[in-house]
């Protein structure tokens, strides 16, 4: 019998536990459920009472209840879009115009205050100081065009109209500039008062527009082919100006030139005979670019000869190409350089009698089988394009003088040059377009 009992008292207990706990879910369940019916009928509360308070005009109070309504409540979104709006009338307030717009303009387009939210960035848009504001922070970004559509807003009788009249003169000139309009821009910055804030700005852009203007007409001087009137003025920039890097290829462009110039053509090349007054000889000599060089004094004439160099000009008329269409110039003949026919008179100075006769002497660039390959492909097209456009320059020195009696009466003689150098040149712009040094 105790030990029935003591299993009737066990399954007792147990069935109490079992109830006992029961009856606490329930009772949890039904706390959790009155816990979300407050946390709702709050959220709703907060979402009501914001509205009222906005409509009042209440927006610090109505920010601070809307901000409590939180993602679960379905007016969530419609209140983040008054949370925008509000702020935006709190910027305003403040005279963060900026601000204000970006809110404004974040408000949703269901929302009921979205038409209002469009008057005020309406309103700001028209507000003078803001219009300005925008014009100086275009300006100080250096966008011109853009500062003037801002300036042109302002109505002219209010005070930032009258602040903005150097900004909007200083973005006309430098609009003005972009079309090289230099005269222009420049009369109009000649207008800003000096005292103004913005004159540091001013007095540096009529710098660069001296500047400027000099160097156009370095470039002018340049096309006219007055060199030392260009080179004046491209000495002059500096490397932090723009216009630097086209300046100093203009330069080396006119030393290219001028390096060229300086060589002289050997031409007029003739033959001299004097008498000695006390003998029967002859002093026999060459004349070479209008001065006289006896023979007797070749040592000389080979000194002056060998420490200058000297240039040849020829046209591409004739060209030819070979497997891999480079160019190959070759000299077929000889270079002339000039011919004199010379009457040796031997009559003797005092009475007796002697000879006379004409000698026919030719003065001759001796090339021999010498030829020049240019192999860049973009000049070799330049070339083949128009062939009379363009010159071959050689430089040389003539290192010999070779005689070649071909009878009594006729003889040669060979300058026997060694090539150093070479230019092409185009002629129109007068330009050299390549050089390079000569592989003998």
């Amino acid at each position: 019998m105790k030990k029935n009992n003591y299993f009737t008292e066990l399954t007792y207990t147990t069935k109490y536990f079992i109830y006992i706990n029961t009856l606490n879910m329930k009772n949890y369940l039904f706390l959790f459920i009155i816990f979300l019916s407050f946390v709702f009928i709050s959220c709703g509360n907060n979402y009501d009472k914001a509205i009222e308070l906005l409509k009042e005009r209440q927006y610090e109070l109505a920010l601070e209840e809307f901000r409590k309504v939180d993602n679960t409540n379905e007016k969530f979104y419609d209140a983040k879009s008054k949370i925008f709006f509000i702020n935006g009338m709190i910027s305003y307030d403040a005279g963060k115009y900026d601000l204000s717009i970006a809110n404004f303009n974040s408000v949703s387009t269901q929302d009921i205050y979205k038409k209002e939210a469009d008057e005020m960035v309406a309103k700001i848009n028209n507000i003078p100081i803001y219009i300005y504001n925008n014009g100086v922070k275009e300006f100080n970004l250096e966008h011109y065009q853009l500062a003037l559509k801002e300036f042109n807003k302002l109505p002219k009788e209010s005070e930032e109209y009258q602040k903005s009249q150097a900004k909007t003169i200083f973005s006309k000139a430098s609009e003005l500039l972009k079309i090289d309009e230099l005269d222009s821009a420049l009369a109009l910055l000649g207008t800003i008062d000096k005292n103004d804030e913005i004159y540091s700005k001013v007095d540096e852009k009529i710098n660069y527009i001296i500047k400027k203007k000099d160097f156009i007409r370095a470039k002018e001087y340049y096309n006219e082919k007055k060199y030392s009137e260009s080179l004046e003025l491209l000495n002059k920039v500096e490397k932090n100006e723009e216009f630097y890097n086209e300046a100093k290829d203009i330069i080396n462009k006119i030393e290219e030139v001028q390096e060229i110039k300086k060589y002289e053509i050997i031409k007029n090349v003739g033959y001299i005979i004097e008498y000695h007054p006390n003998s029967y000889r002859a002093i026999r000599g060459m004349i070479i670019n209008n001065k006289k060089y006896n023979y007797g004094e070749k040592k000389e004439l080979m000194k002056l000869l060998d420490n200058n160099n000297f240039k040849l000009e020829i046209n591409f008329s004739k060209i030819s190409l070979d497997d891999e269409g480079n160019i190959y110039f070759h000299f077929e003949d000889n270079k002339k350089l000039g011919s004199d026919n010379i009457r040796t008179d031997w009559d003797n100075p005092y009475g007796g009698k002697g000879m006379h006769g004409t000698e026919v002497i030719g003065f001759y660039l001796d090339l021999g089988d010498q030829g020049i390959y240019i192999k860049d492909k973009n000049i070799v097209e330049k070339i083949k394009s128009n062939k009379n456009k363009y010159k071959l320059c050689i430089i040389y020195k003539v290192v010999d003088i070779q005689t070649v009696d071909e009878s009594d009466w006729n003889r040669n003689e060979y300058f026997k040059p060694y090539l150093e150098k070479y230019f092409i040149i185009d002629e129109d712009n007068n330009e050299v377009i390549y050089k390079s040094e000569i592989n003998n």
